[in-house]
């Protein structure tokens, strides 16, 4: 049961009542099992929930979800390389993270949403030699639901590992040697409802969600720009010719 919510995205709709009673009205706020409508006069009815037909008292709850914490996971491990006889120190391979990404949700409230849910993040690095950001991840999940018995939590794990490469590009000292590979940059993470409904956004920068239906259109390792408009990384830098 909601115990008090705001109704979210309030707008004027036809109401149904069990006993084949409808009128329109505006929800206003849901509180202790009642709903709060405003009457296209202006006058605040309390209605009973259960005084509702199925389908709206299931357009409440959707309208007004619980309010969850979600976190972007990283887990990784880092590979480090020996140097090799012989080998010169400028040539010793820099170490590199094997990387796997993932979302931690938790339900803040407890009472129970009845609804599936399902979650879709983008993992995004950025390349060492310039400022080209690359899409690293990017996964849905399958529907889930949010238990008692799960603890109210639910947590996800992409199978694609991910390699942030960290090398020198050049023959040595003398041709200059340049960063290249990729390293993490950050995320966007949505949640979704059993209508295909964002209820939650969860990014480390904001342009990430503004740009969200560009950046659904990137292929996983694809180059952009923070436009989420696909590029191409940057080259080297040939210190011979001065380009």
């Amino acid at each position: 049961m909601l115990l008090a919510s705001i109704c979210s995205g309030a707008e004027t709709r036809n109401w149904t009542l069990v006993d084949g009673t409808s009128f329109e009205a505006e929800c206003v706020v849901i509180m202790g099992g009642k709903a709060n409508l405003r009457l296209p006069t202006g006058k605040i009815i309390k209605l009973s929930l259960d005084r509702l037909i199925t389908e709206d008292r299931i357009y409440i709850e959707l309208e007004n979800p619980p309010t969850f914490k979600i976190d972007f996971v990283r887990d990784r491990d880092q590979m480090v390389f020996d140097l090799m006889a012989g080998q010169e120190d400028y040539t010793l391979r820099p170490p590199e993270y094997r990387c796997h990404y993932g979302v931690k949700l938790k339900q803040r409230d407890t009472y129970a949403y009845k609804h599936e849910l399902h979650l879709e993040f983008f993992a995004i690095g950025q390349e060492r030699a310039g400022e080209r950001l690359i899409l690293l991840d990017h996964q849905d999940t399958d529907p889930f639901f949010l238990t008692k018995e799960n603890g109210w939590s639910y947590r996800f794990r992409s199978k694609r590992e991910v390699v942030l490469q960290n090398y020198l590009y050049g023959d040595g000292p003398s041709s200059g040697h340049q960063k290249r590979g990729r390293k993490y940059y950050g995320y966007l993470i949505l949640l979704r409802d059993v209508r295909g409904k964002i209820i939650a956004v969860e990014t480390s920068h904001d342009w990430l969600y503004e740009n969200m239906e560009t950046l659904v259109e990137r292929g996983v390792g694809n180059y952009m720009d923070k436009t989420c408009t696909r590029t191409f990384p940057t080259r080297p830098y040939n210190k011979v010719l001065g380009k």
